[in-house]
């Protein structure tokens, strides 16, 4: 162990003599869902923390710096980030809530786009938006009628996640490739024109378009080729397209078409917190980091 006058952060300080598991997580609102998650009993071995930068960036940096020298250093981030680092045939076929990247470090993933993609699967999305009326509109909307216009948007979002992940890969490759904004998806847009307005901007900003096309249906093959692999249903298929959409985009157009100043995340992540699923998370992040309760 070097001598603390070795090192110069007082965060990589605290962290070597906490003795406890440290999993850098990309923002404050993270921190406070995964904790809920987690729940109180881990708090003895594991702490999440923000790093000074937050994002992914600041997480992976973070990681790189402090983890040579302290093995119980960790990264949790969006599962898109998995991309980022050639891990983007890992992210499709992800069962589990968190799964890893070959030669990614410390680098922990959640199974979805990113948080809000696990409120919507795990936190009884439609059956809370059913709810959250005033009595006059109890029973305004079934939570099947919910799930079907769930299952009409998560289309446009998933499109718009695939040509994040396209992107992705080629800036991993050295491309300047920039990374779409998914939120011109709220608008009545088809995928089509989205593509076609791509197309004119990758070209004036001198982006390949046709290595960018090429990125595009490899990832899309690499989904199809999944779906065939487990012969989902239609139904799995679609749980699928919702976990790898951009769920914070499609979480934020299902509040605009049913309550535009609704506060769901709230209730989400504690329908979660009491879920399986965190049961399952907190025993990966526990295995995965070898933290000890």
């Amino acid at each position: 162990m070097p001598d603390i006058s070795d090192i110069a952060d007082p965060e990589e300080l605290e962290n070597r003599y906490l003795d406890k598991v440290i999993v850098y997580v990309e923002g404050e609102p993270d921190e406070k869902a995964y904790w809920a998650m987690l729940g109180p009993d881990v708090a003895h071995c594991l702490e999440l923390k923000v790093p000074p930068t937050t994002g992914h960036e600041g997480v992976a940096s973070q990681v790189a710096e402090e983890r040579p020298t302290n093995p119980k250093i960790f990264g949790l981030l969006d599962g898109e980030e998995a991309a980022t680092f050639g891990g983007m045939e890992y992210f499709i076929a992800c069962e589990d809530p968190i799964f890893e990247v070959p030669g990614a470090d410390g680098l922990l993933f959640i199974l979805g786009h990113e948080l809000e993609n696990i409120l919507i699967l795990y936190g009884e999305f439609c059956e809370h938006i059913s709810d959250d009326v005033r009595l006059n509109d109890l029973g305004k909307y079934s939570p099947s009628d919910i799930q079907y216009t769930l299952r009409e948007f998560k289309q446009r979002f998933f499109a718009g996640a695939l040509y994040k992940y396209a992107a992705k890969e080629l800036r991993r490759n050295g491309s300047d490739c920039k990374i779409i904004d998914v939120g011109r998806f709220q608008a009545k847009v088809t995928t089509s024109s989205v593509l076609k307005d791509l197309r004119t901007e990758f070209l004036s900003e001198g982006t390949d378009w046709e290595a960018f096309r090429s990125a595009l249906q490899s990832v899309i093959s690499q989904v199809r080729s999944r779906f065939d692999a487990k012969d989902f249903d239609a139904n799995e298929k679609t749980l699928e397209l919702i976990r790898l959409a951009d769920g914070k985009q499609l979480l934020n157009k299902m509040r605009s078409h049913f309550n535009n100043t609704a506060r769901w995340e709230g209730h989400l992540v504690r329908n979660v917190s009491r879920a399986p699923f965190a049961e399952r998370f907190r025993d990966l992040m526990m295995e995965k980091t070898g933290a000890s309760v």
